[in-house]
């Protein structure tokens, strides 16, 4: 199986047990564009339909950013950031839980990008 199906299977594993909270490490690891936005789509349709809260840790920003109705912020064991991700995730955000700076900005479909400038 590829890192794809595999990806799926165990979210469909973890779904036949009907949890009422679903708790996602990386979901989307490892995987090329196509799939992460395959898991990342088939996560939310699941657990908007069965009526599931769904917490996922994400690195990558833009994605989190895309599928999240909530996103928070952790660095260092504190949150920095909570909320929508367009007010959550700022450039003084980015700074303070990175050490980069860096833009937020909506593309033409009006999802939210990440563009990193440079380390600071």
């Amino acid at each position: 199986m590829s890192g794809g199906q595999r990806q799926l299977a165990s979210l469909a594993q973890a779904l036949v047990r009907k949890p009422r909270v679903l708790l996602l490490d990386e979901p989307t690891s490892a995987l090329d564009v196509a799939h992460q936005i395959r898991v990342m789509r088939t996560i939310r349709e699941i657990t908007q339909e069965q009526n599931i809260i769904s917490i996922a840790v994400l690195h990558d920003l833009a994605l989190a950013c895309r599928w999240c109705d909530r996103l928070v912020l952790l660095s260092k064991g504190r949150v920095l950031a909570d909320g929508e991700p367009a007010e959550a995730l700022t450039p003084g955000a980015l700074l303070d839980a990175y050490g980069v700076t860096g833009r937020i900005e909506r593309c033409s479909r009006g999802h939210i990008q990440v563009l990193i400038d440079e380390v600071a």
